[in-house]
């Protein structure tokens, strides 16, 4: 997807935001698996050979974002220094799932039958994202989004946006020509991403279902003004089997 074209000759520059590698599984989820290592390897590799620099790396606090950009850093001819910023970090969808999933399993029984598969299915494999699987996250994730229940024991979605948001739009006011990579989550990237298109919340959320481990989004900035260039490229997984969702 391209870009409107900017006018003027203002500052111009590139931010690369980009998803962590594979993780573990819901219980291990902070740690790369061995594919995503691979997958994080590879995007290094496709990097150098690209002979790609970036002035500034940035991080969320997680393991699995920073383990990403350490990886991908050792393969930069020219290395910057990686600076981490919670506020890069996904919301911690443990604590948005023991508190929704349980009142949805209050007040809706095809819910509540779904949840127990899910558990089932993802004890014969940890890695399953179909069937009842998907709409329980879906469910979830939609009470999430609409804020169908108080938020006491987790963020809630409007604080969720407004750091994102927040972090982002600081970069983009910056008046510099650096080159920028952020290595961080599927959510922080879809409101980046909403942003530029502005879309919708619905919208918005719809894109983190789909982006893949190290994918990379690309958007062109000048002074406070930002537009796509590229959604979830994935030019370093050729091979079908190297791309994953979770």
């Amino acid at each position: 997807m391209t870009t409107p074209y900017f006018i003027g000759v203002n500052t111009l520059r590139m931010i690369y935001l980009i998803r962590h590698s594979q993780a573990g599984p819901r219980g291990s989820y902070d740690e790369l698996s061995s594919l995503g290592i691979q997958q994080a390897q590879l995007l290094g590799s496709y990097f150098a050979q690209q002979q790609m620099q970036f002035d500034t790396i940035y991080t969320g606090t997680l393991q699995r974002q920073q383990h990403t950009a350490n990886i991908v850093k050792e393969q930069l001819s020219r290395p910057a220094l990686i600076s981490a910023d919670e506020r890069w970090n996904e919301f911690k969808l443990g604590e948005v799932y023991q508190s929704i999933s349980q009142q949805l399993c209050d007040e809706n029984e095809s819910f509540a039958r779904d949840f127990a598969e899910m558990k089932t299915r993802l004890a014969q494999n940890a890695y399953a994202m179909d069937g009842a699987i998907s709409r329980c996250d879906r469910a979830v994730m939609n009470a999430w989004l609409e804020n169908k229940y108080a938020a006491d024991n987790y963020e809630a979605w409007p604080d969720f946006k407004r750091r994102v948001r927040e972090v982002f739009t600081q970069l983009t006011q910056h008046g510099s020509q650096e080159n920028i990579a952020i290595f961080t989550s599927a959510t922080p990237i879809a409101i980046a991403v909403g942003m530029a298109l502005q879309l919708s919340d619905e919208k918005a959320l719809e894109l983190a279902w789909v982006m893949y481990n190290s994918g990379l989004t690309t958007l062109k900035t000048r002074d406070a003004s930002f537009a796509l260039y590229t959604l979830n490229a994935t030019p370093h997984l050729l091979a079908e089997e190297t791309k994953t969702f979770r």
